[in-house]
């Protein structure tokens, strides 16, 4: 292993007594001992090709894999396959593969795997699953922050938007450029630039699009996880705040915005440790485009510009500062409190006194409370949080409302909000059972930073049930089938189970669980959380306790991808998600301004939702989840209404066929063509890509029961013999579908594909296991047939056309030829003349 290639292919050069001299491909010498190079495996030419697909290598193993990769990265060729899951590295500048061309070369017949890999191919497969199959799909796009996720789910959907139209399926008229469309409005409200990626998802997203069974698009939901509310007051250093907020502002001289009466950046107080521009990015072309699509999607121009001015009043908000009188706090100056009054329509001396009094209940009496000066900065920045994340999920609404059907729009308007820190947006969409449902999954990945706070917990959290959802689907899936099949591998493939972390976090009387007990009591704090959790898991191999535990608010976590140390500083106020003023609340549901109101009737629904609904999910669905937890029974905390929604989404992607994309971030500095070996080896290492090599290779790519088996290549056979003219050997309809079953393997492997040889084939309990390649020949072969049958039905079908045709015609040729007899001379009506 080499210190900063990880593993290079070298030629040996010499070995002198104990010690080997190599060479690399670039000249480089490497010295290593004997010892060390007896362990070191032989090359294979093949490895040094860069092939497409991993699974097709002889020999696997972590060094093939990384120099493969490596190989067709330095070639452009940013897409590897293992078997039918992708990994896309991401290239950090525009390349010339995603032409219309291209497009159309992956939307035909043809299977992906006989195509170079490619975003497309996984498109065409998950649009192949809905016309053939009776399942959902899912696509499902993992990897950390910069890695390309965001690119990928905009790929997919322009393929599925381009397949769609060329089909001309009967669908909703235009509603996949509307589904296009929403790209804009959501990355310039939930992206962001951070120091790992210039245009980063601050929020995942789950699109389920909707299809009619000739694939015509019927409609499109769109559910929001987690969006980083924080980075509303305040951004880290090299950071930017959400892109909205540099686009107004760069575009505040245009006349819709004018009446805004909008300042520059950095009289913002919100934005003052923002980044001014993000490179690669045009916030005036970004602008452009946002408001072409608030059109196409059916915002007005009045609306638009209340959702502008909603936007500028949380930046107007943070520029109210306090000073400390008598042990309360006082307004600095009144001028922006006005200012932010008119922006958000209601009355500045009432908006003011929300942030400077607290009213306190008990019983029957009702008095006030002057704010101490931290306190009335927590609650203008909650404000500011809160309005911002509403107007969030009050636009995912309303482009809902723009992509169904009107019976669904109805539904989906009245479906209760979830949202950033809570669930996601309901789709409200009533499903017909013939309808076909295509979900892309887009969520952040891994987090780990200098200070992790309970948002980077839920997002390491949906990563790890997602990491367990892949094992569950590739790995057990792929043993234990072959363990009840009695089908033995060729060699003893493990997997790293996850299954005891997402248990800490999301089992009962784990670290949610926890948390959640901790907002109940009365006398709780941070230290007494972290106390607690200490002293009930601090056996745990996951929990990682703090050398000096006493007094100190912090734990960490072994998690799939590595280890995090959490800051639980602010846990309990973040996951009591309580509105910082009930009177602000008030106050702005009376606002002049409809968007406003409809704003805060979002938040009231979701606090309808959250009391009139016991949560009961602690898990994330599928195999091996956790079960549901008591204590989280009718909690209405932040991370209840989070683990009720990822409970949701993983039953959706656990009930579909899944297609992944490991999305893999090949350098820290955001640079093309430059390629970290130890930070790719580690993504493919926590990602799971090498154990998925593994065992594609050493087991069988696909496995049928025997019935399907039978039904679905008895085809082969029969046409082969139909087309050769011969009297088919082959004898089915026996006493059952294991004789059948064996009977056409052995018809197979001994008459129609001998070089496929025995073990290309394996028949299990239920179940005839297939190699890749037999698979690929047998599918080429069921196409050539089904190509056959289509020409025979068309040729029959054109002779009887024909043949009626003529019968229809006889009788007037008859009567032509009578009136030639009659009224031409003969010379015109003779039999030879006729004839010619």
């Amino acid at each position: 292993a080499h210190d900063v290639d990880v593993w290079l292919p070298c030629r040996l050069q010499c070995i002198d007594g104990g010690s080997a001299t190599l060479q690399a491909e670039h000249g480089q010498v490497v010295r290593c001992s004997a010892e060390d190079l007896a362990a070191l495996s032989q090359v294979e030419d093949q490895q040094l090709e860069g092939v497409d697909d991993i699974c097709s290598l002889h020999t696997v193993h972590e060094a093939a894999l990384l120099h493969t990769i490596r190989t067709r990265y330095a070639r452009h060729q940013i897409y590897t396959r293992v078997a039918r899951i992708l990994i896309s590295l991401n290239p950090f500048q525009v390349l010339p593969i995603y032409s219309r061309d291209k497009l159309l070369q992956y939307s035909g017949d043809k299977d992906s795997l006989d195509l170079p890999p490619h975003i497309y191919g996984i498109g065409h497969d998950a649009m192949r699953g809905l016309r053939e199959g009776a399942r959902d799909q899912a696509i499902v796009i993992s990897g950390e922050s910069g890695a390309g996720k965001t690119e990928s789910a905009k790929l997919l959907l322009s393929y599925v938007a381009e397949v769609v139209k060329a089909g001309g399926a009967h669908g909703i008229r235009g509603v996949e450029d509307k589904v296009m469309r929403t790209n804009h409005v959501l990355e310039a409200f939930g992206n962001a630039m951070t120091v790992r990626n210039n245009n980063s998802s601050r929020f995942g997203k789950w699109l389920d699009m909707r299809f009619s069974p000739a694939l015509g698009m019927l409609g499109c939901q769109i559910t929001s996880y987690l969006l980083e509310v924080t980075r509303v007051c305040s951004q880290a250093p090299g950071e930017r705040g959400f892109h909205i907020f540099s686009q107004l502002l760069n575009a505040r001289t245009s006349p819709l915005l004018q009446s805004l009466g909008l300042a520059p950046m950095d009289q913002y107080v919100y934005l003052q440790s923002s980044e001014v521009a993000a490179p690669g990015i045009d916030d005036a072309e970004c602008f452009s485009d946002l408001q072409g699509a608030f059109s196409a999607l059916g915002f007005s121009d009045s609306e638009q510009l209340q959702i502008f001015s909603i936007v500028a009043g949380v930046l107007t908000l943070g520029n109210l500062a306090f000073d400390a009188e008598e042990d309360r706090a006082l307004l600095r100056d009144a001028t922006p409190l006005v200012r932010a009054g008119e922006l958000l329509h209601v009355d500045p001396r009432l908006l003011g006194r929300c942030m400077l009094w607290r009213k306190v209940v008990a019983g029957k009496e009702v008095t006030e409370t002057p704010l101490k000066v931290d306190q009335a900065k927590a609650v203008r920045d909650g404000l500011s949080r809160m309005l911002y994340k509403y107007l969030f999920e009050w636009l995912i609404r309303r482009m809902n409302t723009q992509l169904s059907t009107d019976t669904e729009s109805a539904a989906a308007v009245g479906a209760p909000a979830e949202g950033s820190v809570g669930e996601g947006v309901h789709d409200g969409a009533a499903q017909s059972s013939k309808d076909r449902l295509l979900g892309i999954l887009d969520i952040s990945g891994f987090e780990s930073f200098d200070r992790n706070s309970l948002e980077q917990l839920l997002i390491n959290l949906s990563n790890e049930h997602l990491q367990m959802q892949f094992n569950d689907h590739i790995f057990r899936q792929e043993l234990d089938d072959c363990a009840r099949e009695g089908v033995t591998l060729e060699q003893d493939v493990g997997y790293a189970d996850n299954g005891d972390c997402v248990a800490l976090l999301d089992g009962r009387g784990g670290v949610l669980d926890i948390l959640d007990e901790e907002v109940t009591m009365p006398r709780a704090s941070d230290l007494t959380f972290v106390a607690k959790l200490l002293r009930g898991h601090a056996k745990h191999k996951r929990l990682v306790t703090p050398k000096f535990s006493a007094g100190c608010a912090f734990f960490g976590i072994h998690h799939f991808a590595g280890h995090v140390t959490y800051d639980c500083e602010g846990f309990l106020e973040k996951n009591a998600d309580r509105f910082p003023s009930e009177d602000a609340l008030s106050l702005l549901h009376a606002s002049q301004m409809p968007v406003m109101r409809a704003v805060v009737e979002v938040l009231l629904t979701e606090q309808q939702a959250a009391g009139g609904e016991g949560t009961g999910t602690t898990g994330g669905g599928g195999a091996g989840a956790p079960a549901p937890s008591a204590k989280t029974k009718q909690s209405k905390s932040a991370t209840a209404r989070f683990r009720r929604s990822l409970r949701s989404l993983m039953t959706k992607v656990s009930a579909a066929d899944n297609h992944y994309v490991r999305c893999i971030k090949p350098n820290a500095d955001k640079v093309p063509e430059v390629l970290t070996a130890g930070m790719v080896r580690e993504q493919l290492l926590f990602g799971g890509v090498l154990e998925a090599v593994r065992i594609r290779q050493a087991g069988y790519s696909s496995r049928l029961p025997y019935r399907n088996f039978v039904l679905r290549y008895s085809c082969v056979a029969r046409m082969r013999a139909h087309g050769e003219k011969q009297q088919s050997k082959l004898a089915l309809g026996g006493e059952s579908d294991a004789k059948d079953a064996e009977e056409l393997v052995r018809h197979f492997v001994t008459e129609l594909f001998p070089t496929l040889g025995p073990s290309s084939f394996v028949m299990g309990t239920s179940k005839v296991f297939m190699r890749s390649h037999a698979v690929a020949q047998l599918e080429a072969a069921r196409t050539v047939s089904y190509q056959a049958a289509i020409l025979l039905i068309q040729r029959m079908y054109r002779g009887f056309c024909m043949r009626r045709l003529f019968k229809r015609q006889r009788p007037r040729l008859r009567e032509i030829r009578s009136w030639l007899r009659t009224y031409c001379p003969e010379k015109f009506w003779s039999d030879e003349h006729l004839e010619s």
